[in-house]
């Protein structure tokens, strides 16, 4: 079985080495392994590297950039990796070893360990914990996908470098993936959800995520405003990416139901955060809903008392989860 590793990285430099270097001290991988680089800046260390492939994606987008990638890969796997992150050194065969034993498997997603800047062991956001302590070892799901086990793996499907897909099910939605701006995470877990073959996660941390100054969960919080106008365009970017996952599932009736819904939740908070529901349009879904989360009927009955108070107290939620 072949496999590709696609190493994604955009503007960024600091750490890109390091990444590369991880996906080419993979032990046990096969012969056939190889290393792609997608990026849109010259790097002397990493354009020379023997072995490795180096792809211009200068004015392209994340999708766009993947999908060039997926059609220069020579492998049937496509495994990601974000360039600020790095491969454990049993990554590439264990992942070659799960496709394997399942021979229709569409996508696989495993655990992360967390590192700082230096490479140095950090704790587990608040996220990534919950996220641990949903999913047992080795969940294999097949569609149809019931609404509340979608939305589990939905309200953290893991990152770009814990992801692998097998190449024909990604090309399957390359028309799809060329438009996506954002959320390129969510994305190819739906395109594994989609597939025939179904998804398969783990808990096995094969990834170590690094975390520092340029993560949007670990940015400069000294200015509130800068960070609630940041958090306002990241799900401006979220909406237009679920509008299109939401197009590749039509025709498929659980998962239109489940994107459609999600997709309406991105809109009302970006229609509250803009101020544009009035207080007794939310005092009536206060007074309406009784099956929501205690965190949900709480950011609401706020918003009645002010707009403003409960702005703010989403955003110090959102902030919270890392």
């Amino acid at each position: 079985m072949h496999i590709s590793a696609i190493v994604m990285a955009h503007t960024r430099r600091e750490f890109l080495r390091a990444a590369v270097d991880s996906a080419r001290s993979q032990v046990g991988a096969p012969a056939s392994y190889e290393v792609i680089v997608t990026k849109d800046f010259p790097d002397p260390y990493v354009d020379q590297l023997p072995g490795v492939r180096v792809l211009d994606s200068t004015g392209l987008g994340a999708g766009e950039m993947i999908a060039d990638a997926a059609n220069a890969a020579h492998g049937d796997l496509l495994a990601f990796l974000d360039d600020d992150d790095v491969w454990e050194p049993e990554k590439v065969a264990r992942v070659v070893s799960i496709f394997a034993s399942h021979p229709r498997l569409g996508y696989y997603g495993h655990g992360q360990s967390v590192i700082d800047d230096a490479g140095r062991p950090a704790p587990l956001g608040g996220a990534m914990w919950r996220r641990q302590k949903r999913l047992r070892d080795d969940i294999e799901l097949s569609p149809p996908i019931s609404e509340s086990v979608a939305g589990v793996l939905w309200a953290d499907p893991g990152n770009d470098s814990s992801i692998t897909l097998r190449r024909e099910v990604l090309l399957g939605r390359e028309t799809f993936l060329r438009r996506i701006r954002a959320s390129i995470d969510t994305f190819l877990l739906w395109t594994g959800l989609l597939s025939t073959g179904g998804v398969r996660f783990s808990r096995a941390p094969l990834t170590r995520l690094r975390v520092h100054s340029e993560n949007f969960s670990r940015a400069s919080r000294a200015s509130f405003r800068g960070y609630v106008n940041q958090y306002r365009k990241m799900e401006a970017d979220h909406l237009q990416s679920h509008r299109v996952v939401l197009e590749m599932a039509a025709g498929v009736p659980w998962a239109e139901t489940i994107i459609r819904q999600r997709t309406c939740e991105i809109e009302h908070f970006l229609e509250v955060a803009e101020g544009h529901v009035s207080r007794r349009q939310m005092w009536a879904e206060l007074r309406a809903t009784n099956d929501v989360p205690t965190s949900v009927r709480l950011s609401r009955a706020l918003y009645v008392l002010s707009p403003t108070l409960s702005l703010t107290a989403n955003f110090l939620n959102a902030m919270a989860r890392w």
